[in-house]
């Protein structure tokens, strides 16, 4: 699991270092290929290139995500959020432009639960006649509630500034982001299968419930059987990030071209990305058997109280340097119609600290009073505990390469193309230590003094110098066109204005590589220990000489795939725009859809 996370936090790193805040429909359809004025206006320089006031709030759709649902049939809407955007000219300096971004999201979404969504609560009462004499003798009552949502909050602003003088332009820009996530189903199995009678245990992947089961007979002769299930699970991710931008653009002169040379420094502060979870389970059975001829009666009772907590704390700091030269071919009356040229590169450095921290405790018992008198009692209970920490530091690099060619082959078609190559690694080193204690008991008879009777104590713990490395290589060529109806073709009065729409079609190869290596140096140990101490005084030690070895695990993972994208804008008048457009992965499983409109003066 702690890997799973820090693969995340890795690709976070990622996303931090280039992500573009937010891309527009016209830019997702076309495989991110040909921008439209969302991508320019947060854009420290590309800014100044963008004229008019700009205004966007929840009637646009800001990179909106839908989410695959694995128990699902159908995708579902995971995150709705209310944007609030302007961009506009400084009112008392013209080469001074500003855009801000308000993005705010409170979402709680109820997911299947047993026979309901979000709350669900059922009580059954069932009769049934156990000996088949047509009259009714026992009474089953069945009382279960489930509690699923998954909810997300999120509030990210961003103030982008630029300014443009003769030859030369600055741009600023500050981005506060905070998001909490939080999900309610069981990280591991909980419980014991086989534990107790008709104790139903929680497997990894449930959801909390409350369940309460009894069975009873209504004759004389008494026969009762219950049990109680209590569970409650929550995983919370925590992520609050800052980051300050700051770029330079100037013209230059090379080869009789006069290409925009621009230079980059980005400074991204992770204060917190946490991810904790904390999952409980509790179960109680009794169960009292009809008496035999004597009035004897086989009772047993218990309970198993299981208890997962884990917490991975990350934090930290990455620079980022980017230099890029852009050459116009085309220039048109909009920036974001120019045809043009771009190659560049990235490179990034980070570091900060982790800590990964995890317990499990489970404490049972078990009572087993047999009626028959030739026949002991038992009690058998079980306490076991493992925790597990891994503290230390992290450092990670990223290196991109790429390039960029858009081209308006004619007023009704333009044309894009990319070459996008990433590379991160990050490298974290730290102490392991491992523990492992259990105590299990197993007593007979009235005195316990049986020699069948004991004690068992179970041992065992480690310490470790580990490395953890992980490598992706991500490359990502996307195609993008966008064309409109030739306008001979068009009737002269042209009634649904067809002239105005443009049709966006796009597709993205990615080849991806990861590579992971965890290596454990083991520093000390205490081999896995079982000391047995019976009811009649005898002690026998169990001792595993090669509890513990010094390991080195890679993996390698290469995969290839492809999104197709498509959309349909409408151009109303230079005021307003209407956008729709979306993307299917080749697997058909994960997509997007949206729509926006765009508003300016």
């Amino acid at each position: 699991m702690k890997n799973i996370i820090f693969t995340a936090i890795l690709l976070s790193f990622t996303l931090l270092i280039f992500a573009q805040e937010p891309i527009s429909m016209r830019s997702q359809a076309t495989g991110n290929t040909i921008e439209d004025n969302w991508d320019l206006i947060y854009d420290t320089i590309e800014l100044k290139f963008v004229d008019g006031i700009h205004f966007y709030t929840n009637l646009a759709d800001f990179n909106t995500i839908y989410k695959n649902e694995e128990w699902a049939d159908d995708n579902v809407p995971f995150l709705s959020e209310l944007p609030l955007g302007i961009a506009f000219t400084n009112p008392f300096a013209t080469n001074l432009k500003h855009s801000f971004l308000l993005r705010l999201r409170d979402s709680m979404q109820p997911e299947s639960v047993n026979g309901g969504e979000g709350e669900h609560s059922e009580k059954n009462t069932n009769y049934e006649d156990k000996n088949d004499d047509g009259i009714y003798d026992y009474i089953s009552v069945y009382d279960i509630s489930n509690n699923n949502y998954d909810i997300s909050k999120k509030s990210s602003f961003v103030l982008n500034n630029s300014f443009g003088c003769e030859l030369y332009t600055y741009g600023l820009k500050f981005t506060i982001n905070s998001e909490n996530e939080e999900d309610d189903e069981a990280i591991n199995d909980m419980g014991i299968i086989g534990f107790g009678h008709n104790l139903h245990p929680i497997l990894k992947g449930n959801y909390g419930e409350s369940i309460q089961e009894t069975l009873f007979s209504i004759e004389d002769d008494l026969q009762v059987m219950s049990s109680d299930v209590n569970s409650d699970f929550s995983t919370i991710t925590e992520n609050d990030n800052s980051k300050i931008d700051f770029s330079f653009m100037t013209l230059v002169n090379i080869f009789n071209l006069r290409p925009e040379f621009r230079f980059d420094l980005s400074i991204n502060n992770v204060s917190k990305k946490d991810v904790a979870t904390d999952d409980k389970y509790y179960g109680e059975f009794n169960y009292i058997e009809t008496p035999d001829l004597t009035g004897l009666q086989d009772q047993e009772h218990g309970f198993i109280n299981d208890s997962y907590i884990s917490k991975t704390e990350t934090d930290g700091k990455n620079f980022i340097g980017k230099f890029a030269i852009k050459n116009i071919l085309q220039n048109t009356k909009k920036r974001r119609d120019c045809g043009f040229w771009e190659i560049g590169m990235n490179f990034g450095l980070g570091s900060g600290n982790y800590h990964y921290e995890s317990s499990r405790k489970t404490n049972s018992l078990e009572v087993k009073i047999p009626g028959e008198s030739n026949l002991f009692s038992s009690i058998d209970s079980t306490y076991y505990s493992l925790k597990i920490v891994d503290h230390g530091d992290w450092n990670g690099t990223q290196f991109q390469m790429f390039g960029k060619y858009k081209y308006n082959l004619s007023k009704d078609v333009i044309f894009g193309i990319s070459s996008i190559f990433d590379y991160s690694s990050i490298n974290r080193e730290t102490d392991y230590s491992y523990s492992m204690y259990q105590k299990q008991s197993l007593l007979y008879g009235a005195g316990y003094d049986d020699e069948d009777s004991y004690v068992a104590l179970l041992t065992e713990s480690n310490t470790a110098d580990r490395e953890y490395f992980t490598q992706i290589w991500e490359n990502k060529i996307p195609v993008g066109l966008e064309f409109k109806l030739p306008e001979k073709d068009l009737s002269i009065n042209d009634s649904f204005s067809l002239r105005n729409f443009s049709f966006r079609l796009g597709t993205t190869y990615t080849y991806t590589k990861i590579i992971e290596e965890d290596k454990h140096q083991i520093k000390t140990s205490k081999p896995n220990t079982n000391v047995y101490t019976f009811g009649n005084g005898e002690i026998d030690i169990f001792i595993d000489e090669n509890s513990f070895s010094s390991t080195k695990n890679r993996s390698e993972n290469i995969s290839a795939s492809k999104r197709f994208s498509g959309g349909i804008g409408y151009q109303h008048s230079e005021n307003l725009s209407i956008d729709a457009g979306g993307y299917v992965e080749e697997d058909g499983e994960n997509y997007y859809l949206g729509i926006s409109f765009s508003l300016s003066k």
